[in-house]
């Protein structure tokens, strides 16, 4: 009887041990279900905050790069305006020199023909 008792006891003693195993177990998977979990949603939000960083970074280079577009076709205009005067200063040097030859020519024959009138006024 005491071996059989022994024996019981024993065995209750595995039982209860086994049980406790079980439930050490049992608590260390969930507590790592639910530091999967925590680091899922970590992730999750590390994700979304990367594809928001990442979207507002393209919408800044898309920016610049419009920013830039703008201001080198602004540059063009201008440097268009200014080979548009700069040709036109020219045509006009052109015309003011033609202009003054054929002034200083007419005061030449001018002179020749009124030469006793130019020089009373002298």
């Amino acid at each position: 009887m005491f071996l059989v008792e022994l024996s019981y006891n024993t065995v209750k003693e595995e039982i209860v041990d086994l049980e406790l195993k079980r439930n050490a177990k049992r608590e260390a998977l969930s507590d790592s279900s639910n530091q999967l979990e925590k680091d899922n949603k970590k992730l999750v939000d590390f994700i979304e905050k990367d594809n928001l960083d990442t979207e507002n970074i393209n919408k800044e280079a898309d920016n610049t790069t419009q920013e830039r577009k703008n201001k080198e076709l602004q540059i063009r205009t201008i440097d268009t305006n200014i080979q548009n005067v700069k040709s036109e200063i020219d045509k006009n040097v052109d015309q003011l020199n033609a202009l003054e030859y054929h002034k200083s020519f007419l005061f030449g024959i001018f002179e020749k023909e009124n030469s006793g009138w130019v020089a009373t006024l002298k």
